[in-house]
């Protein structure tokens, strides 16, 4: 019923100029083909696809355009072979250290222009600080760079040999480098540059910080920090900033957020290294990142965390092409409420960029050139329906039978301008719920159903054990239990006081029975203080029991313990009012709501946060009422044969009775 009514509202057309929050002015010289790049303001306001964006003209009229990523690019690349007109060498010897090497070559100057100056060298491993210095007609010096690094290392597949320069009626260049080594560079020098056709700038986009935690890892200690990604950011790379002057950290950056599976965007290894040459790399490339979040995560092994941490996206800024008539256009976008549209001018881009690919893109820069266009500054959109985009999802469902659920948290929602609203299921709600959570329930005062969505990832959180230990014959026996029972855990942290150790292992799972979940071996080598990480899939248990073999050690001693316990998260469309959050019920079928059939348009808005109060015993709880059909006939034969027996025994009392 939803999904036809959604559809029914598309196909209803609904004014564009009123879906759209946010507006702005295009300031163009006259009427013609225009460039118009989006600013990053833009950008975090909007979807990915930017299928939230429309151009309007003066009369309120829909403009079509085609949208250049900058992922099809036109390139043209240039090289001029610099000629070494006179070379310099020195080696300073350094008792006990390797020595100095020194190198000066006087060049030839390139055209002007913007370059890279390229060093080729067959030197394996290098490391060096290069001075460049453009001299011109007159004499006059001009330093190009003044100490920009060199460095090629194999052990840590990292390069750089190439510095920007900017040439300006140049007519030789002065070229040092020096460094410690084995040996001088010996490089032959050229220039590049590239000039791109339909490629357009990068933007720096700093990431919202929203959270940071330090894990136990498998050598040592890893630092987890979670930021913000705006819908409309899909970063290319990702930019690292510390405080910490030398580093070399194995770093790797996860999608994660609602909707989407934990998936690796990118992994690299990072560093700094302040010395004679700064040598360092803090950018990491990923792939498409489709979650509201980045978790990054940095290994530290036993190094202190990073200090003072912040990230940046690194984004090719998009450039909507479009042809804008000679009054005044108007860009509006915003919202997440529409889908993107399919102008036959779309194809465009791509169709040309294919077709040049087989052919010189010599001619072809026209294609893409038109007047550069720019914003206005940025306003609320007077027009914009202020009505939630899922007013239309906003609805009760069926009533239920409150009185069949074992616990309750009271649960105040405010959702967001969009009609959503989300929450983490507590932990204790999560202890007493099937292990499908299929029982779990959201219902107003009326015991009315409010429709939800799960999301398919289980959101961790790491709660204290409660530890006890008994000896047996050459082994340990500790049980580890949590207030709230049973629990669903997929990793176990415990601390040890011994330097070094080195023991076998086995994890069970307490419940109706008991099973074993991991056999391994707890290893601490000398030195190292990290807490002892057991990561298994998530299971629902009791008590978790390890038993560990000491042999003729001393038995461990374990002076606390971690679980990190999972549980889901929840999206509901409901107006603003305090609800009831349900659950333990093992006799509950799992809810089938229609909002399931729009789930991307659901978890494609913004949604507040909503935080359920204590968990507690449902008072209305009877357990009659939560018993089944087959219980109930049992329940109902039990009393039938105890009255039977009581009126045979009666019958028996009064004939003994008699003379």
């Amino acid at each position: 019923m939803i999904t036809l009514l959604l559809l029914s509202l598309l196909a209803a057309k609904p004014d564009l100029a009123t879906v759209f929050p946010r507006e702005a002015d295009v300031q163009t010289n006259a009427a013609g083909l225009v460039r118009l790049p989006l600013p990053s303001e833009v950008l975090r306001a909007c979807h990915g696809d930017l299928a939230d964006v429309r151009v309007f003209d003066g009369a309120g009229k829909e403009i079509p355009y085609l949208i250049d990523s900058g992922d099809q690019l036109l390139e043209k690349k240039e090289t001029v072979r610099l000629e070494i007109k006179k070379v310099q060498r020195h080696e300073t010897p350094h008792q006990g250290a390797p020595s100095l090497y020194e190198e000066t070559f006087d060049v030839s100057a390139p055209p002007d222009g913007e370059w890279a100056l390229v060093f080729d060298t067959k030197a394996l491993e290098i490391v060096r600080s290069a001075k460049i210095t453009a001299i011109d007609k007159d004499g006059v010096a001009r330093e190009l760079a003044a100490a920009a690094s060199l460095f090629r290392l194999p052990h840590m597949q990292a390069e750089r040999l190439r510095v920007p320069i900017s040439i300006t009626r140049a007519s030789r260049l002065v070229v040092s480098i020096a460094g410690e080594g084995k040996g001088y560079m010996e490089p032959s020098l050229s220039v590049e540059r590239r000039t791109i056709v339909g490629g357009n700038d990068l933007l720096t986009l700093p990431l919202e910080r929203l959270s940071e935690a330090q894990q136990a890892s498998e050598h040592g200690t890893r630092t987890a920090v979670t930021f913000a990604r705006p819908a409309g950011v899909l970063p290319r790379a990702i930019a690292l900033s510390t405080a910490t002057d030398l580093f070399d950290r194995r770093v790797r950056v996860v999608d994660v957020g609602r909707g989407v599976t934990e998936t690796t965007l990118g992994a690299a290894r990072l560093f700094r290294i302040h010395g004679f040459v700064d040598v360092s790399e803090t950018e990491l490339r990923l792939s498409d990142a489709w979650g509201d979040r980045l978790r990054i995560e940095i290994e530290n092994e036993a190094s202190p965390p990073l200090e003072a941490l912040t990230a940046s996206a690194i984004v090719r800024q998009p450039v909507l092409v479009f042809f804008v008539p000679a009054s005044k256009a108007t860009l509006r976008f915003g919202g997440g409420r529409v889908t993107r549209p399919r102008y036959d001018v779309g194809r465009l881009l791509s169709d040309i960029s294919e077709s040049l690919g087989k052919r010189s893109s010599e001619g072809a820069t026209q294609l893409f050139i038109g007047k550069l266009a720019a914003l206005g500054p940025l306003r609320d959109n007077p027009r914009f329906n202020q009505k939630p985009a899922l007013a239309f999802a906003m609805r009760p469902g069926a009533p239920i039978d409150v009185s069949t659920f074992t616990h309750r948290a009271i649960l105040p929602l405010v959702p967001s301008a969009d009609g959503l609203a989300s929450f983490t299921l507590p932990v204790e709600l999560a202890a007493v719920a099937r292990p499908d959570f299929g029982d779990v329930r959201v219902v107003d005062k009326k015991a009315q159903q409010w429709p939800y969505l799960r999301d398919r990832e289980l959101q961790p959180e790491t709660r204290p054990l409660l530890v006890s230990s008994e000896a047996e014959d050459k082994a340990s026996r500790l049980t580890l239990k949590d207030a709230f029972a049973p629990m669903l855990v997929d990793q176990i942290e415990l601390d040890a006081d011994a330097p070094y150790f080195e023991r076998a292992a086995t994890l069970y799972a307490v419940g109706k029975e008991k099973r074993v979940i991991a056999s391994t071996r707890l290893t601490r080598k000398n030195g190292d203080d990290a807490a002892i990480v057991l990561a298994f899939s998530p299971e629902r248990a009791a008590a978790f029991e390890l038993v560990v073999q000491n042999g003729d050690d001393a038995p461990l001693v374990f002076t606390a313990a971690r679980a990190r316990h999972v549980r889901p998260q929840l999206f509901v469309t409901a107006p603003a009012g305090d609800y009831v959050l349900l659950a333990g019920n093992a006799d509950a079928t799992s809810p089938s709501y229609e909002l399931a059939a729009i789930e991307d348009t659901v978890l494609a808005v913004s949604a507040t946060a909503a935080l359920p109060n204590v968990v507690e015993k449902n008072p209305d709880y009877r357990l009659v009422a939560n018993l089944t059909t087959q219980d109930r006939a049992l329940h109902a034969g039990l009393w039938l044969i105890i009255a039977l027996a009581v009126i045979v025994l009666g019958a028996l009392t009064l004939r003994l009775a008699k003379p």
